[in-house]
């Protein structure tokens, strides 16, 4: 039923009770429950039209969301198919340059060509971890990590990445110190998707530390917890950075040392990651002091 036709009825309603009460007040009463019956009618047709005309709206809402999510799956398939293609040549262009720098050496008379192969070499570099974190994202995002967990040393696993690492902190003559945990044994969690958790912790630190300083990694037991810390002596973060720097994008005020640049997506991958093993992620820092990252895994 329209809107003018419940309108009508109550237009309608409105006479006959204005008729009944000029013409004969002696059947007010019962003119007066036929007014109310029609009035509680009209009622119940505007709302039974209001939620036919809701459920229509709401049943083209959906549609309407239906095809946006299709039309933004094309678009991410379209992006990551555009992203890894743009990932591999910034790849190779990374890998070009650092042969060329190794072939330049210190070659003298050759300064300017080795600055534009350093620049061009830095510059690959950040563009490819951008993509690679964007790709990375966009995956833990959508919900398509699927984690394969295995029992693995976790003493050697963080070793590993320690050694691996250290060839970085070398650049700045900064010491890797890794005390391994006896208690601590097999851990069952995904080398792989962890490896960029603790690489980045790792490269964090060593990216805001000074020349000359050493970093420690900790592996502690909690309750049924390991707690993994890494821990240096930068310049820390301020309190009013703190609360959103696990968020994409999300960058502190302070700036790597040498010039190195951040994408602003480690973290909040990291914070993905550790929680799909079940654990929690976070950061102790007194600003001026150094900051403790650190993560939990479930025993």
């Amino acid at each position: 039923m329209r809107l003018w036709h419940i309108l009508f009825l109550s237009a309608l309603a409105s006479i006959a009770w204005f008729l009944a009460y000029y013409f004969s007040a002696d059947n007010i009463i019962n003119l007066t429950l036929i007014l109310n019956t029609l009035l509680r009618f009209g009622i119940y047709l505007s709302v039974s039209y209001l939620f036919m005309l809701l459920n229509s709206q709401r049943n083209e809402l959906n549609e309407k969301n239906k095809e946006l999510l299709e039309l933004n799956n094309e678009k991410n398939t379209m992006l990551g198919i555009a992203a890894h293609d743009i990932r591999n040549s910034i790849g190779a262009m990374n890998s070009f340059s650092g042969i060329l720098l190794e072939k330049l050496g210190s070659k003298p008379n050759l300064e300017k060509e080795i600055q534009i192969a350093n620049i061009l070499n830095e510059s690959s570099e950040h563009l490819l971890n951008l993509v690679t974190n964007l790709l990375d994202l966009s995956k833990v995002q959508s919900g398509k990590i699927k984690l394969n967990k295995k029992l693995t040393d976790y003493n050697s696993f963080i070793e590993n990445r320690k050694t691996l690492l250290q060839i970085i902190a070398q650049k700045k003559d900064i010491q890797l110190l890794f005390l391994k945990n006896p208690i601590i044994s097999s851990v069952d969690f995904d080398p792989v998707y962890l490896s960029e958790v603790i690489d980045n912790l790792i490269t964090n630190a060593i990216k805001y530390s000074e020349p000359n300083t050493e970093i420690h990694i900790e592996l502690l037991i909690q309750d049924n917890w390991i707690l993994t810390k890494v821990i240096d002596s930068g310049p820390g973060i301020k309190d009013s950075e703190i609360e959103g720097i696990f968020k994409p994008f999300s960058k502190t005020s302070n700036k790597p040392s040498l010039g190195k640049k951040s994408t602003g997506l480690g973290l909040a991958i990291a914070r993905k990651v550790v929680s799909l093993h079940g654990g929690e992620i976070g950061v102790i820092s007194k600003y001026g002091e150094g900051s403790t990252f650190y993560f939990t895994l479930p025993l």
